[in-house]
C-alpha cells in the first residue's frame, strides 16, 4: 500500500493546521487567564495597601484626637502644654503639631513664630475642628 505523495501532503498539511490553530486557541486562553491572574493580585495588592493607610491614618486620628481632647481643657503656652504636643508628634511620627486658639493664637510644639498679621481661626484646618 503506496500512498501517493499529494496525499501525504495534503495529510501533513491538514495535521500542520490542526496544530497551528490550537497553538493558537491555546496561546489566547492562556493570554486571559494570566492576565485575570494579574489583575486579581494588583487588585488584591491595590485593596491591602489601602487598608495599611487606612489603619495609619485612623491611628493619626486618633493621636490628634487624643490631644486635642486633653488640650481643650488647659490651652497656653506652658510646659505641659508643650509636652503634650511633643508626645502627639512623636507617637504620630509628626514633623510639626500645633493648636489655634478661640483667640486667635498658635502654639507650636516646633516652636514657629507666626507673622504679625497671622490668624489660625482664618485657616481652612481651624474651620473644620
Amino acid at each position: 500500500m503506496k500512498y501517493p505523495i499529494r496525499k501525504t501532503l495534503l495529510v501533513v498539511a491538514g495535521c500542520a493546521i490542526v496544530i497551528l490553530v490550537a497553538t493558537f486557541v491555546n496561546y489566547r486562553i492562556t493570554q486571559h487567564v494570566v492576565e485575570r491572574t494579574v489583575i486579581a493580585q494588583q487588585e488584591e495588592m491595590a485593596g491591602k495597601a489601602v487598608n495599611t493607610v487606612e489603619i495609619w491614618l485612623n491611628q493619626q486620628m486618633k493621636i490628634l484626637e487624643a490631644a486635642a481632647a486633653v488640650s481643650r481643657a488647659n490651652l497656653s503656652d506652658d510646659p505641659q502644654t508643650f509636652q503634650l504636643l511633643d508626645m502627639a508628634m512623636q507617637a504620630g511620627h509628626f514633623t510639626d503639631v500645633y493648636i489655634g486658639t478661640p483667640g486667635g493664637k498658635l502654639i507650636d510644639d516646633a516652636r514657629w513664630t507666626p507673622p504679625a498679621h497671622y490668624d489660625p481661626r482664618d485657616r481652612p484646618w481651624y474651620r473644620r475642628g
